[in-house]
């Protein structure tokens, strides 16, 4: 019988690369764990650089190198084994760190049940990103193919630099956002939240306003049929820098012991993405996989602002 994930996106190729990812799956899970560790050591930066640009060296490397021995077909192999050299890379300098610190009074144990009820919402959100992220793609490919899901891939990345600043600046307030909620001090919480906002959108708007007004030039660098992912690109683009306007909703949620309410928000946002996903794309390709994520992110955005503003009182807005 026919592999059902085959049979599903019409294509042999698909179940052989979705067995090597499971393979490495606890390589990746290993590699973002060392990163929060970095976050947690105080060392943001290097957390930051590898979440968002050293995960991208060995790919780069095994492009460069295929090319020159022109072994191309191997590039998703190199991709994928990446992970495995960057969960031992972080694993070995998480292991030196922890063995330069210098060990003092003995801190309070912290039992698996706590992590567990703390962190699992938190988790489910986490996958519930990932499904958001992931829909679109499954789908397309499944009924436009595989070039739509490249041209597609391609708008959603350079969407992705306006995610980038959004969670570097998100990152950098998480634990005074925590601090300040915990000592009970709303008037310095107001304060940095909002700063927190307007630190955001203004520095999402430039680079927002580039990709709206030059989509097709950008597009084009990367080909010339890369440039039918036009629409698609100025809509998550504009989705993405409306919601950079709600800055820390997110973190707020997690650092202010919401992260329970935040999943469920979550998991609605998804079923209205798979929902509007399984709609659009048959008959828009790109265009509604983008309204699809668009209508998503911006569901959750306003819906948690709303949760904020009726359990603290707190008006996220800065203007």
């Amino acid at each position: 019988a026919e592999n059902p994930i085959n049979a599903f996106f019409d294509d042999p190729a698909v179940y052989p690369i979705i067995f090597k990812c499971s393979a490495v799956l606890f390589f990746n899970g290993l590699t973002l764990l060392n990163t929060e560790v970095f976050r947690a050591m105080g060392f943001n930066y290097l957390s930051e650089m590898f979440r968002n640009i050293i995960k991208y060296v060995p790919v780069i490397t095994g492009a460069i190198l295929l090319l020159i021995i022109h072994q191309e077909n191997y590039l998703v192999d190199f991709y994928i084994f990446g992970f495995v050299v960057l969960g031992l890379i972080t694993t070995g300098m998480v292991f030196y760190y922890l063995n330069r610190i210098e060990h003092g009074e003995q801190t309070p144990r912290i039992s698996v049940k706590e992590i567990v009820v703390t962190s699992y919402p938190i988790a489910m959100s986490g996958m519930a990103v990932f499904l958001l992220m992931g829909i679109d793609i499954m789908l397309l490919k499944k009924y436009q193919g595989s070039e739509v899901v490249a041209y597609y891939g391609v708008a959603v990345k350079l969407m992705t630099m306006l995610s980038v600043i959004v969670v570097t600046v998100n990152v950098t307030l998480s634990t005074k956002i925590a601090e300040l909620f915990t000592s009970g001090d709303h008037s310095a919480l107001r304060e940095k939240v909002k700063s927190g906002s307007k630190l955001i959108f203004l520095l999402t708007s430039p680079a927002a306003a580039v990709i709206c007004i030059f989509p097709e030039t950008i597009l084009h660098l990367f080909g010339e049929h890369y440039e039918s992912a036009r629409d698609a690109l100025i809509i998550l683009t504009v989705s993405q820098w409306i919601c950079s306007y709600f800055g820390v909703v997110t973190v707020y949620l997690n650092m202010t012991r919401k992260q329970h309410i935040f999943q469920y928000i979550l998991i609605v946002a998804v079923i209205i993405n798979f929902i509007m996903n399984s709609l659009l794309i048959p008959e828009y390709g790109m265009t509604g996989a983008a309204i699809s994520f668009a209508v998503s992110i911006l569901f959750w955005n306003i819906v948690s602002a709303i949760v904020i503003y009726k359990t603290d009182k707190l008006n996220l807005f800065w203007i």
